[in-house]
């Protein structure tokens, strides 16, 4: 925009001011009228035809000074100087002060948005607010951003300037349709269109530029002062003079719903001309509702709902998620739409921003184009389940078929078939590649193999008995679950070909032959026992291979499991007969937690001395399996 003034005492000086803007296919050119020549130096003086407008004149073109407009002058490196006009009798008047020595100065209006301080007479820094109050028929005061350069008279005598404009104009027409129905007006861009401008005049022509910090991608139209809405009639945006690729008008009504119009056109870009806009339609911005559907609580996907942006007409959608991918189609229809679930690629949507752009048909029948947007925020519901099998796992069923054939299949002190997965979410969701799920375990054990439903880990290999606890997380839409499983190495199934004093208790004098291929435990004294990590009774099988041997005097053996006697052997001395008697049998018993060992007793007893010939027992192997 232009402050211009009418001069018939000076020669015309032409300022140029043409805009065009294209919106919904409309195209209309305006020129402002010619400006006249400005005289500014310590008194500024300007005579117009104009004194009653503040921006516009009737004509809707011309530009023209009103009592107390004021500019701010700029001389070498000064602060702002304030000069304010006085309209009278068809002349304008500025009168300030600028430094005696300089003759080089230059102007910007209004003074309220210049900045304090020029960067230089050629660079000048100027305000344009990115909430601007309507005028009908023009635009407010102080809006009319312009610059002016010039060079005072060394006579004194009153130095000639234009004011140039700095800003566009965009013409907006409120039909009497929506008259006094719109409470607000916001025009968005994608690129800056108002905030901080800077100004090169280095030139006659100024180069305008939004400043890198600061700038704002949409200006708001308020009603004009003492009014709630916009009553029907001709109002102006002020923006910045940039080229925009594409914008959207959403209008508010008085009772806070919004409607939308979006023109994918290249437009603007020249300073000091006027945009024409097309006629508007009150068109909703769809309301967009998302939620997530569960079935007998397993997550199955994400619905979506959108309004019509205009009733009872035909219109289609596209939803984009931040990285631009296409997530949802939705065919053209009437009324509501919804993309349900069962949507094959995309049937879960995850937290995030999503972009939904619409095509619809307006209530004057034009085929149009809308975008809006809408975020999932709601966290999805799952779990995670911790799997691992030890022997004993397999012995009670816990979380696994009951089996005791693989129970003693088990290695001992092996934690197996280790891994973590998702339960709640439906495997058309956690299979898709679309969505991941990430794992983390806090156990010994590599990753070596995942998929979204399931990560698997290396066995585990423990060096004793207990109680062991596998902890694992699993990670999906930003949300973490945690799971365990708690397995016992009970030291079964278990083999001794023979018991060892490291194993089992015991003097260590019983543990001494080997001789003629027969290798076994010697017991002398009366007992040697195995103990268990059992948390709760088991029933066990107990295969021994004994001999028992007898000289002068007799004993009895016996095989205990859980402090119960499962097997007895008695064998007298001094018969020939009775001097050597072997079992390799297997007898059923219980390991209890009171007492969860097994063990072998002789009951006589005998010196070490006795070793070759005297009254003993050799244990050559105790198996000691699940039952």
């Amino acid at each position: 925009m232009i402050k211009d003034e009418h001069n018939k005492m000076s020669k015309i000086l032409n300022i140029v001011i043409s805009l065009c803007i294209v919106l919904f296919a409309s195209c209309q050119t305006e020129e402002l009228h010619p400006t006249p020549a400005t005289a500014v130096s310590l008194e500024i003086v300007t005579s117009t035809e104009h004194t009653t407008r503040t921006s516009l004149h009737e004509n809707g073109k011309s530009v023209v000074w009103t009592n107390g407009d004021a500019i701010a002058v700029y001389d070498l490196l000064s602060d702002k100087r304030q000069f304010t006009a006085q309209v009278d009798a068809g002349t304008t008047r500025f009168k300030g002060f600028i430094t005696p020595k300089n003759s080089i100065f230059c102007a910007v209006y209004p003074y309220d948005l210049a900045a304090n301080t020029a960067q230089s007479l050629s660079a000048l820094s100027i305000t344009l607010p990115s909430e601007q109050t309507a005028v009908k028929d023009g635009f407010a005061s102080g809006l009319n951003l312009s610059v002016a350069k010039g060079q005072r008279n060394i006579d004194g005598s009153p130095s000639q300037v234009q004011f140039r404009n700095v800003c566009q104009l965009f013409k907006l027409q409120i039909p009497s349709y929506i008259d006094n129905r719109i409470a607000r007006i916001v025009l968005s861009a994608q690129q800056d269109i108002a905030g901080p401008l800077t100004v090169n005049h280095s030139s006659e022509t100024p180069v305008v530029s939004v400043a890198e910090q600061g700038g704002a991608k949409s200006v708001t139209l308020l009603p004009p002062l003492a009014n709630n809405a916009f009553a029907q009639g001709t109002y102006y945006f002020v923006l910045a003079p940039v080229q925009i690729n594409g914008f959207t008008l959403t209008l508010t009504d008085v009772n806070g719903k919004t409607y939308s119009q979006h023109s994918s056109s290249t437009i603007g870009g020249q300073r000091g001309m006027i945009y024409t806009l097309g006629n508007l339609d009150l068109i909703e911005v769809p309301s967009v509702t998302s939620a997530h559907v569960y079935s007998s609580g397993v997550l199955q996907g994400t619905d979506v709902t959108l309004t019509p942006p205009v009733s009872d007409k035909a219109w289609s959608a596209t939803i984009k998620n931040a990285q631009g991918t296409i997530v949802r189609t939705i065919a053209s229809a009437t009324g509501t739409l919804k993309s349900e679930h069962t949507d094959a690629n995309w049937p879960y949507l995850p937290k995030g921003t999503y972009t939904v752009n619409y095509t619809f048909t307006t209530a004057n029948g034009k085929q149009m184009q809308g975008s809006t947007s809408f975020n999932v925020t709601e966290n999805p519901t799952f779990g995670v389940s911790q799997a691992a099998a030890s022997s004993y796992t397999y012995y009670v069923g816990d979380g696994v078929e009951k089996n005791v054939n693989r129970a003693n299949a088990t290695e001992a002190f092996t934690v197996t078939d280790i891994h973590t997965s998702v339960t709640g979410i439906s495997a058309k969701i956690l299979d898709n590649s679309n969505y991941a799920v990430s794992y983390t375990n806090g156990f010994s054990g590599s990753v070596t193999s995942s998929s979204n439903s399931k990560a698997s880990y290396a066995n585990i290999k423990y060096n004793a008995m207990g109680s062991y606890t596998l902890a694992a997380t699993a990670t999906f839409d930003g949300e973490t679950k945690s799971g365990s499983k708690t397995v016992h190495i009970t030291g079964l199934p278990y083999t001794a070909k023979p018991p060892t004093d490291a194993e089992w208790d015991g003097k260590a004098n019983n543990w001494t032959y080997s001789k003629n291929d027969h290798q076994g435990v010697r017991l002398y004294d009366q007992q040697i026992s195995k103990s268990f990590n059992i948390p709760a009774n088991v029933d066990v099988n107990v295969k021994q291979d004994v001999d028992v041997h007898t000289s002068t005097v007799g004993t009895t053996y016996t095989l205990y499991a859980g402090g119960t006697s499962i097997f007895s052997l008695e064998a007298g001395g001094k018969v020939a007969s009775e001097n050597c008697h072997e079992d390799q049998g297997t007898y059923p018993g219980t390991l209890t937690v009171a007492n969860p060992s097994v063990a072998c007793n002789n009951s006589y007893g005998n010196a070490p001395f006795f070793e070759t010939y005297g009254t003993h027992l050799l244990i050559r192997e105790i198996t000691v399996r699940y039952r």
